[in-house]
């Protein structure tokens, strides 16, 4: 998700093509449709592919995330200089090079914001991997915690204890990625 949002990102605000606005607009407009109302129609294109039951078929849904790349195109476009590309290239770095050696550094608040909000969606997806997934071995953490429930009865210790285990990951790359967010945001309003 997050390297597909830096570079969808970084071409949306650096490079001008032919239909540029018109493709960015159909980005945007998957951010308003949400996935639940077309999570069956993506199901049935999976079928005849096998994809069904497999780890890629559960990540499919979750490699372009709309909002990621509309935050990382105003922030690239904002805040990355077009002369320091354009030294690049006459110092004859090749696109790639620029992507990772320029536009990336100069992200990365953006990029840990995208991350804490990648992995709070794919750590905490429910409905998507219980559609895909058949066999236990594939089932996520949310998944998992429905193990704990039966028909008639709960073992609330059980499914207490996997919930604060689903919760603290999300904690955790939240309070390590906080730091550097509120950080790069301090040093973006310093004029030098």
């Amino acid at each position: 998700m997050i390297i597909t949002s830096v570079l969808a990102g970084a071409i949306f605000a650096k490079y001008r093509f032919p239909g540029r606005t018109v493709l960015f607009v159909c980005i945007l407009t998957t951010a308003i449709v949400p996935f639940e109302s077309y999570m069956i129609p993506l199901y049935i294109q999976l079928i005849p592919i096998h994809w069904i039951n497999t780890y890629q078929g559960i990540v499919l849904p979750y490699l372009i995330m709309s909002f990621g790349i509309f935050l990382l195109r105003q922030h690239i476009g904002s805040t990355v200089p077009n002369e320091l590309l354009e030294a690049a290239r006459a110092d004859g770095a090749s696109e790639w090079w620029i992507l990772v050696r320029v536009i990336a550094p100069l992200s990365t608040s953006a990029v840990s914001a995208i991350g804490i909000f990648a992995f709070i969606q794919t750590w905490a997806a429910f409905i998507w991997p219980l559609l895909i997934a058949n066999d236990q071995r594939l089932f996520n953490m949310e998944l998992g915690l429905t193990a704990f429930q039966f028909r008639f009865s709960t073992d609330y210790g059980k499914l207490m204890a996997g919930s604060v285990l689903s919760v603290a990951p999300m904690l955790v790359a939240f309070l390590l990625l906080r730091r550097r967010i509120i950080e790069s945001v301090a040093l973006t309003g310093v004029k030098g």
